[in-house]
């Protein structure tokens, strides 16, 4: 007799599962709140313009979700091949996750109103960083050399002017994360903004923000102050605000200035009073009001400025930084999108408000040839002194000069004695002192004269 014992066969299916999520975009930037519960979900966009370029970015900070069909991305970016096309969402933890989906179209066309009225702020691009800096900032095109750079694409650059009754300056400079033609108004959109191709970032303003920063536009020189402060006038200006207030969207911008008597690099754009970085959360309409002027619903009251498109803007606000005289600085102004790249946010600085008293740059030069030395018997020197990037020449300034003792050339047997002080008059940019060598006929090597300048 057999006996027949029965077998019981456990089999474990494992089902990835997938929820389908349709968004609709009409081809503008698009932020949508998205809510996803399995680990991977299939996400189809519809609207999409063939043959465009489009960046998908999940502004999710406690769950990361990444984004792709083959390489999954922070960022992710796909050619539209047709007006419907899907992409994979996936997080990284288990748990039920919310998050700003942000979809933009990176081909999309940013349209000039020609036909603005003659109150609406007006924007202009096409300039050089020296004509910015030196012909608006400092508010004339000085013959100094600056070493100014910029970081960034041309559109995000430019001038503005008719800003009065807005930003409170009538003309300056405009620095903005997206296109500066989004700049002027009428105020007829809750989201304007350009995600410009390339995505900048800024490692200053990312520890700022303490994460990523998008769409950098940076603008940077150096200079030589003959005071002991120097400070322009600006106002920062965002379509963030104020739905975005408190929420992933902090855009943000600094004013990062370095050199002697600086540790390191120092922001000195600062809500005033506080000493807290200026930013959408900093200043709104729930925190420093005092210096926010709403434009926007959502920031609980209007202004009615219809002149400008941004739904909210700092006011006039002063960047200062203590200095040492006729030491060089190296200053960089910044601005970037924080989340993702699609609102726009910009600084507009005025006219003419970069301060240091007088600019002056002292170089040593030859009065036949282009070089730093005088030749005994041959060439004789001049000590150059350029105030032409000085806003005001219209006053005297004097300088000391003291010859120090580690200097290898001797008054009196290798030059003849200069000056102990000078002075450039009034109304004088530029002026030089004679430096003359004296022929000994002595076989000699290189000898110097080591001069220590300040100013009175």
């Amino acid at each position: 007799m057999h006996k027949h014992y029965p077998f019981i066969f456990f089999f474990l299916f494992s089902f990835t599962a997938f929820s389908q999520q349709s968004l609709e975009i009409d081809a503008k930037n698009q932020r949508h709140w998205t809510q996803i519960k399995n680990k991977k979900t299939n996400l189809s966009i519809t609207g999409l313009h063939q043959g465009h370029l489009y960046e998908v970015s999940a502004n999710s900070i406690n769950c990361p979700v990444l984004i792709g069909n083959t390489a999954l991305k922070e960022v992710y970016h796909f050619l539209a091949t047709s007006s419907i096309q899907s992409i994979e969402l996936q997080k990284e933890c288990s748990n039920e996750t919310s998050f700003w989906l942000s979809i933009s179209d990176l081909n999309a066309k940013v349209k000039v109103n020609k036909n603005q009225a003659e109150a609406v702020i007006q924007v202009a691009n096409n300039l050089t960083a020296e004509d910015l800096i030196k012909g608006v900032l400092i508010g004339n095109n000085c013959s100094i050399d600056m070493n100014i750079t910029k970081h960034g694409q041309n559109i995000q650059f430019g001038t503005f002017a008719n800003g009065q009754s807005s930003v409170g300056f009538d003309s300056g400079i405009i620095i903005s994360t997206g296109h500066i033609n989004n700049a002027p108004g009428p105020n007829n959109s809750g989201g304007k903004g350009t995600n410009v191709p390339g995505d900048n970032t800024d490692t200053d303003l990312s520890k700022l923000s303490k994460v990523a920063t998008h769409d950098a536009a940076v603008i940077e020189f150096d200079f030589t102050p003959v005071t002991d402060q120097i400070s322009f006038e600006y106002v920062f200006a965002s379509e963030e605000y104020c739905e975005f207030v408190n929420d992933d969207y902090n855009d943000i911008f600094g004013f990062f200035i370095s050199g002697p008597g600086i540790n390191g690099t120092m922001n000195i754009a600062r809500v005033p009073g506080s000493g807290d970085v200026v930013s959408i959360d900093n200043i709104n309409h729930l925190k420093n009001s005092i210096f926010f002027n709403p434009n926007s619903g959502t920031c609980n009251g209007y202004t009615n400025k219809s002149d400008i498109q941004f739904d909210g803007f700092t006011k006039p606000l002063i960047a200062m930084a203590t200095v040492i005289p006729c030491e060089t600085y190296h200053i960089k102004l910044a601005i970037a999108d924080v989340g993702d790249g699609i609102y726009d946010s910009a600084v507009f600085l005025k006219a003419g408000s970069f301060s240091a008293s007088d600019i002056v740059n002292v170089t040593p030069s030859n009065s036949l040839i282009n070089v730093k030395n005088s030749y005994e018997g041959c060439n004789n020197g001049h000590l150059v002194f350029d105030r032409s990037c000085s806003n005001n020449i219209n006053v005297p300034i004097t300088f000391d000069l003291n010859i120090l003792s580690s200097s290898t050339a001797q008054k009196g047997i290798d030059y003849t004695a200069f000056p102990e002080t000078f002075t450039l008059p009034a109304g004088v940019a530029q002026d030089s002192i004679l430096i003359e060598a004296i022929n000994d006929n002595l076989p000699e090597g290189d000898e110097t004269i080591v001069i220590e300048i300040s100013g009175q």
